[in-house]
């Protein structure tokens, strides 16, 4: 029983902290907030690595910036090649900004300067912060990249719109 506890413990722990980044409706969604903040769905058993590893959260696809590059994983372990994180790509390419596809580990995200969540639906969303449940740290980003990114998506989409 008080193995349970202590999950349960650390999961309440890990949906304040979530709240501070999504709205509250979405934070009830365990399955979401767990995505969001690992990059990854959370089956227990599996480590920290191993949900990275597989690529994708179940909200969207994930970069994160190092260096003057932006990483994203490499679909051939996992992940989905979404409508805008083609985009993004898009993106990244014509504007001559690098981009890389890889396979990577938890690592990656702790020692980023920046990281996005991508879908259809939200866009682009900078995370403002990590928190790992299992190691207790919380990661802290800059936003400037994503933001720059989501300015470059907009202008992009209106002068699509404007032409039809």
């Amino acid at each position: 029983m008080g193995f349970f506890k202590s999950i349960k413990k650390k999961l309440s722990l890990f949906k304040r902290q979530v709240q501070k980044i999504l709205p509250r409706e979405l934070t009830d969604n365990p399955e979401i907030v767990a995505a969001f903040i690992i990059g990854g769905s959370i089956p227990f058993g599996q480590t920290q690595q191993s949900l990275f590893a597989r690529g994708a959260s179940s909200v969207g696809n994930l970069f994160w910036y190092t260096n003057n590059t932006w990483f994203t994983p490499d679909l051939n372990y996992a992940g989905v090649q979404g409508v805008m994180r083609n985009q993004v790509l898009s993106i990244l390419k014509d504007n001559k900004m690098k981009c890389q596809q890889v396979q990577a580990d938890f690592d990656a995200l702790a020692n980023a300067e920046e990281v996005m969540v991508c879908n259809s639906l939200m866009a682009i969303v900078p995370v403002m912060s990590l928190f790992n449940p299992i190691t207790g740290k919380t990661f802290r980003y800059k936003v400037q990249q994503s933001k720059r990114l989501q300015t470059m998506l907009q202008r992009l989409t209106s002068s699509k719109a404007t032409k039809v």
